[in-house]
């Protein structure tokens, strides 16, 4: 806090504070500033704390007796002003939708409909002009009822300005704002007013960022300043108020924001590895295209040039393909895949909880994305991921089964290239479940075999959802292919390294499934379909067991799927018995596992000999 007061000059620090509006006349000055006689830098930062302390206490008892309706109606005007000033200046030099959207007008109508019917809670519905009171450093008791009329008169305003930008999309330009009304009348409201010309400025900034991005600007410039009536009424009061940029308060930077969402999803949890790597990269990309610019600034324009300009055109894997280039140039590459639009959504729901979470936090009294939505549109059924035929699974099989002849053969790699394959088609677990499990996970409920998907920090052990963790039963063909055998083995090493099921398999921060990513080239050679992956193995799990299956709520355990219901997703759980009797009606037709790897069904009494040997559990 007391580095917000710092100023470092060569070496030499200096306290700094800027002076509030209503003291800069009186004083003569618009700020304050000291040297400090400290070269360390923690000592010079506590003096400033306590010296911004003090004068801030001063100024805000000073303060008390002062702001009033005459200072505070004005910003209500400039406030309005620049919503307005907004508006036309992205309508026309942006290549948007001339009308808002049905779907934004009917939440600006029913957000409107509520702050009027509420107006006391003030500081809820009147975010705008609080914020923006406050980077004028006019404070005020937003709760006391001397400023219900001022909060009245706010909503009008509000309301007034959407008027405004509705008639503006309709082409009408002579709604008594830009241009008296065809009788001759200004609005009452809101009569012409020049807008702030350094706000316009800084949208001229704006737009060069975005053009630079690909964003279309129309042919002809166009002033929007002459769009307004040549008989504008200007406002002295406000003019004083607000046309020094240099009286507003500071504000929180993109960059700052950032950090702390992150901090605060890392300390409760909210996030792993993968999902904080993704996460970062979504809003870097948001600050990338932004800059790291005041998030009070980032407007609906804004949002709305970014989703039309650049992210349809953003290349797919960019740090991988392009690496070194610059946004702009990224953009460039006109032969460049695309990311899709479900990848589109993932972006633009990323910022929009950032944003939620700055609102939250009071760093922006508002989020530009509000009532905006993106859905991302489902690709066509022969374009998704698809099941395995029973030539594919035969093929597949019968390829690992060879692998061991093969003059490229590495046996370390052999172990779980061979299982993992298995689990998947007969136990329907996703990739991550198989490989992360320990030897702590396999156990017998009543003389039937099982596994256990769990979360363990220890061990970095994680699951999709909560519904993903479970119990399940092990099918009878992994037993008799001789998988508890190969448990009771890796459980008898006598110099075991870890107490991992699948010995070599390593843990990065995509958690253990790293060195099964060869599978998915692996296939490619014999069954060139882009569909099929490594997780065309559940989809066949699925296929299979959903046609064989009445008891949807079985499967669901059993894959670790969300039950329905209150009752299904946090009470009820499957059965080991009725889930082992559900699982063993999976089986894949014109498909034989024995013959494809070439081995012979272990006999039932040598896998109950097996059995004996697993630990416990109590179901």
């Amino acid at each position: 806090m007391g580095k917000d007061y710092l100023l470092d000059r060569n070496g030499t620090f200096y306290f700094r504070m800027r002076v509030p509006a209503l003291f800069r006349k009186q004083l003569g000055i618009s700020e304050i500033r000291h040297v400090l006689k400290d070269s360390n830098l923690n000592i010079a930062a506590q003096k400033s704390k306590l010296l911004g302390k003090e004068l801030s206490a001063l100024f805000k008892k000073a303060m008390n007796g002062m702001v009033n309706m005459e200072l505070l109606f004005p910003i209500i005007r400039q406030l309005c002003n620049n919503i307005l000033c907004k508006d036309e200046f992205w309508r026309k030099r942006m290549s948007f939708p001339a009308a808002p959207s049905s779907e934004y007008c009917e939440e600006h109508r029913a957000i409107m409909s509520g702050c009027y019917e509420k107006h006391n809670t003030s500081q809820y519905l009147a975010g705008e002009l609080v914020e923006y009171a406050k980077q004028l450093n006019l404070e005020a008791d937003w709760d006391s009822p001397e400023m219900y009329p001022l909060i009245h008169n706010f909503f009008l305003g509000r309301s007034e300005a959407y008027r405004i930008q509705r008639e503006r999309g309709k082409g009408n330009y002579r709604n008594g704002f830009d241009a008296p009304f065809p009788d001759g009348r200004v609005s009452e409201i809101l009569p012409p007013a020049p807008y702030d010309p350094e706000l316009v400025s800084m949208l001229e900034g704006q737009k060069s960022r975005f053009e630079t991005f690909g964003a279309k600007p129309q042919e002809e410039p166009v002033n929007i300043e002459a769009a307004q009536d040549a008989s504008a009424i200007p406002s002295p009061e406000t003019e004083s108020i607000i046309s020094d940029d240099s009286q507003r308060a500071e504000v929180t930077i993109f960059s700052d924001a950032m950090k702390s969402y992150l901090r605060e999803k890392k300390i409760f949890k909210k996030l792993d590895g993968k999902s904080e790597l993704v996460l970062k990269s979504h809003l870097h990309l948001f600050q990338e295209i932004m800059g790291d610019v005041a998030l009070s600034s980032i407007s609906r324009g804004d949002i709305l040039a970014i989703m039309e300009n650049i992210l349809p055109n953003y290349p797919k894997n960019r740090n991988k393909k392009y690496p070194g280039l610059t946004l702009a140039e990224a953009l460039g590459v006109t032969d460049a895949e695309k990311i899709s639009s479900k990848t589109q959504k993932s972006y633009f729901d990323d910022w929009k909880a950032f944003l939620n979470w700055c609102v939250t936090c009071r760093t922006i009294p508002f989020n530009p994305m509000e009532g905006l939505t993106m859905e991302g549109s489902e690709l066509p059924k022969d374009q998704q991921k698809k099941r395995f035929s029973s030539e594919d699974l035969t093929l597949i099989f019968q390829k690992i089964a060879e692998m061991p002849t093969q003059k490229r053969f590495y046996r370390h790699l052999y172990t779980f290239r061979y299982w993992i394959p298995i689990f998947a088609l007969y136990q329907g677990m996703r990739l991550n479940e198989i490989c992360q499990l320990h030897l702590e996970d396999v156990f017998a409920i009543d003389g039937i075999p099982c596994l256990c998907v769990t979360v363990d920090e220890e061990k970095k052990q994680k699951t999709k959802n909560r519904q993903s963790r479970r119990v399940v039963p092990i099918h009878s063909v992994l037993l008799k292919l001789g998988f508890l055998q190969f448990y009771l083995d890796v459980v008898a090493l006598p110099d075991r390294p870890n107490s991992q099921l699948f010995q070599k398999l390593t843990f990065t921060i995509s958690g253990y499934q790293r060195k099964m990513g060869w599978f998915n080239d692996f296939i490619n050679d014999f069954i060139p379909d882009d569909r099929k992956s490594f997780h065309s193995f559940r989809h066949s799990f699925d296929t299979c067991l959903m046609n064989r299956e009445q008891n949807t709520f079985l499967i669901q355990c059993l894959a670790g799927y969300k039950r329905n219901g209150e009752l299904g997703e946090r009470y009820s759980v499957g059965e080991t018995k009725s889930m082992k009797t559900t699982l063993e009606k999976l089986v894949y037709d014109n498909f034989n596992i024995f013959e494809a790897l070439g081995k012979v069904p272990l006999a039932d009494a040598v896998i109950a000999e097996q059995i004996a040997h697993l630990p416990v559990r109590q179901e």
